[in-house]
Order: C-alpha cells, then sequence, then structure tokens
C-alpha cells in the first residue's frame, strides 16, 4: 500500500478488483483535452475521481468550470456589473464633474481594477485552475508514473479535502468581506469631494460594494488556491516513477507542468499592463511622486505575484526530480564501482583486460553524464524567457500605446465640457 493510500482512512479506502489497474490504460488522451466540466463528466462515467479546485465553493465552482462560452459570459457581466455605478454616478451629475476628485471619467482606478483587472482575474482562474485537474491527470496517465485506478480515486480525495480545505474556504470569504467593509467606510463613508462619496448625498458608491468583494474574492481564492494546488502537487510526487533522462520533452516527462506554467503568460502580460496603468495613474492622477510607497507595492506586489503563478507550482515537482536523478546517479556509481574493483583487481594481477568489462564501464560512464545533465525543474530556457518577454513586454505595451491613449481621453474630455 502506498504512502497516499495509508493517510486516508475509512471504509471507502477499501480498492476494488479493478483498482489494481494502471490509469493509462483506462483513460483517453482525448478526455485530458476537453473543457473541464466534460473531462470530469468522462471520468466519473468509468468510475473515476476528479480534481476540482475549490471543492465545495459554489462561486469557485461557477469560475473554474464550464468552457469558452462560459468564460464569455462571465466577463460580459463583470463589465455590466462595472457599468452600473458609472452610470447611477452618471444620473447623479458625476460623470464628468469638475467639482469633484476624482468624478467617474477621471478615476482610472476604478476602471483599471473593475473594468480590466477583474475580467484578466476571471480568465486566469478559468486558464490555471480550469486546466490543473487534466494537467494531473495527464502526468498520471504517462510512462513516467505507475498510477493504479485506486490509487488515483484516492489521490484525488485526498486533493479535494486539501483544495477544498476551511483554511481556504474561509480564509477567502473572511478577507474579502473583511476589505469590503474597510473599502466602504474608507471610500464611501470617509471621503467628500469624489463621485462615490455617500457625505455628498451620491449613491453610486454603495453598487461598488459587490465589486470590492468581487474582486478580492478572485485575488484571495487565487492566492489561497496556489498554495493549495502546491501541496496537492508535492503529495502526487509520492507516486512511484520512472526517471526518463532522454524524454522527448526535454524535462524528464514533466513537460505538462511547464505547459501550465505557460499558459499563465497572458494573465501575467495583462497583470503588468493593469499595473503600468496603476502606476500611471498614481503619478499622473494622484500627483504622486515615481517612487511613492504605493508605487513600490504596485511594482513588489506585481513581480512576486507574477513569478509565485509562474514558479511556485512546478516547483513541486523539483524535489521529486532532484531525487530521482540523484538516487540514479547512485545505482550508477554502485554498478561503476563494482565494475572497477574488478579492473584494478585485473591490472594488479597482469591478467589480460576484459573487453567486455570495459564496455561496460564506457557504457556506465556515458549513462552517468546523460542523467547528470538533466534538469531538475520543469522548465527549459524557452519557458524561461517567454515569462521574462512577458513581464517586459507590458511597460513596452504601454508605452507604444500611450499616445493613443492620451488622444482618446482629450477627444473624450473636450465632447463632454
Amino acid at each position: 500500500m502506498s504512502r497516499i493510500e495509508e493517510s486516508i482512512e475509512g471504509p471507502d479506502c477499501r480498492m476494488e478488483n479493478n483498482d489494481s489497474v494502471l490509469l493509462s490504460e483506462v483513460v483517453s488522451e482525448e478526455w485530458l483535452s476537453l473543457p473541464f466540466n466534460k473531462c470530469q463528466q468522462e471520468f466519473s462515467a468509468i468510475g473515476l475521481n476528479s480534481i476540482v479546485p475549490g471543492h465545495g465553493d459554489p462561486i469557485a465552482k461557477w469560475l473554474v468550470g464550464g468552457g469558452v462560452g462560459r468564460r464569455i459570459l462571465q466577463i460580459f457581466i463583470v463589465l455590466v456589473w462595472a457599468a452600473v455605478p458609472a452610470f447611477v454616478a452618471y444620473l447623479e451629475g458625476n460623470f464628468r464633474n469638475g467639482n469633484l476628485s476624482p468624478d467617474v471619467l477621471q478615476d482610472a482606478g476604478y476602471w483599471n481594477q473593475y473594468a480590466l483587472a477583474l475580467p484578466v482575474g476571471i480568465l486566469l482562474i478559468a486558464m490555471y485552475f480550469g486546466r490543473l485537474p487534466s494537467v494531473i491527470a495527464e502526468l498520471a496517465s504517462s510512462s513516467t508514473f505507475e498510477v493504479t485506478v485506486g490509487e488515483w480515486n484516492l489521490y484525488c480525495k485526498q486533493a479535494n479535502q486539501i483544495l477544498g480545505a476551511r483554511w481556504v474556504r474561509w480564509g477567502t470569504y473572511s478577507v474579502s468581506i473583511v476589505v469590503m467593509v474597510f473599502l466602504a467606510f474608507a471610500w464611501i463613508f470617509a471621503t467628500q469631494g469624489k463621485w462615490l462619496s455617500i457625505r455628498d448625498g451620491n449613491f453610486a458608491g454603495l453598487f461598488q460594494l459587490p465589486q470590492y468583494f468581487f474582486l478580492y474574492y478572485v485575488i484571495c481564492f487565487t492566492t489561497f488556491e496556489i498554495v493549495a494546488s502546491y501541496l496537492v502537487l508535492r503529495g502526487f510526487f509520492k507516486f512511484k516513477s520512472n526517471i526518463q533522462p532522454l524524454h522527448p520533452d526535454g524535462r524528464g516527462g514533466l513537460a505538462p507542468l511547464g505547459k501550465l506554467s505557460m499558459q499563465l503568460n497572458l494573465a501575467v502580460f495583462l497583470f503588468g499592463v493593469i499595473s503600468g496603468i496603476g502606476l500611471y495613474t498614481t503619478v499622473f492622477v494622484h500627483n504622486e511622486p515615481a517612487l511613492s510607497h504605493m508605487n513600490v507595492i504596485i511594482v513588489v506586489s506585481y513581480l512576486i505575484g507574477a513569478s509565485t503563478l509562474f514558479f511556485l507550482p512546478p516547483y513541486a515537482a523539483s524535489r521529486h526530480m532532484r531525487n530521482s536523478k540523484m538516487a540514479a546517479l547512485h545505482r550508477i556509481n554502485d554498478r561503476f564501482s563494482k565494475l572497477n574493483e574488478k579492473f584494478l583487481e585485473s591490472l594488479g594481477m597482469d591478467q589480460e583486460l576484459d573487453d567486455s568489462l570495459v564496455e561496460d564501464m564506457g557504457s556506465l560512464k556515458g549513462a552517468y553524464e546523460m542523467i547528470n545533465r538533466m534538469p531538475v525543474l520543469p522548465f527549459n530556457i524557452r519557458s524561461i524567457g517567454s515569462f521574462i518577454g512577458s513581464i517586459l513586454g507590458a511597460p513596452l505595451f504601454l508605452a507604444v500605446l500611450q499616445p493613443f491613449i492620451e488622444t482618446v481621453a482629450s477627444l473624450i474630455l473636450r465632447s463632454s465640457s
């Protein structure tokens, strides 16, 4: 019995006769390319459990599941939602109001967060957590790992307990509610001279309360679930594996993890654009210095967040890859030491050298050099270069786009004056 089986107790853990069949013999590669919900249905139809990010959380279930159609619907709802407070402010005469600082049109932070950052956050959840179950299933059903149906079902149960743990759910909701209340008092109830200030008789800010909650729900869910997914992946690498230094993917058969991180490059780029707009707003709208505390926080948060998103989950494989590599090198070294002892003994006794012995030692030396070059992270130069390009591409994109944005903004200001 594996360590994963031993970690889960109860009558449901008893394996049936077909539980000893390898997962690779029953899982079709076509299923793994399906949207999350459909892949889950295919697994369930043959008695296989599935990994469910945000297990037990109805909002997370809605965000993670579905395909392109649901993504379009989600973004449409968020954009309409973002327009509601602005429309109420328009009815109150505050969409363009020179007596307010800022009015709705000037509040770049509002549009940046709710019309851009929130849709990107939803896409990030779908791109990463919607693909995570299929990536793990692809690894489990590959030739790199030996996972039986019974072990897989038990592992999924343990993984869902982590992904739906109380610290994930309650942490997400608690922080979101606390931040919503804090922002409500800080921006809506305690300020004056702003389009959302209730002290000035403006009620548009009240319609922003659900936005506060949902924006920070997306941020907190992503943060907590990334940590949970790291723990889930770390548990996966307890399964028996076959070291494959010559695997075509160049990453020991763990390329799916690298591909999962590569999918995040678009999100990394877009969040770079969002951060850049935040910096621009701080300097040119709120007249803060370029190296203000807020700008430093924005830049540091972006770099740490992007690096964590890209590197943390695949990093769970590093220990496994390193241990597999060292185990193989030790086995080769033990075999080579025995042959070398015979070789030296033959030299000492002036015996004729055994050609097969010399050939075996040469083969072992070649195998040692080949395995020693095997990477211990599921990354390569291309994936790391792509990640760096996504980070550097955001400010370049904004620099090219700035004249266009300024032209459009001046036209809007002229037409509204």
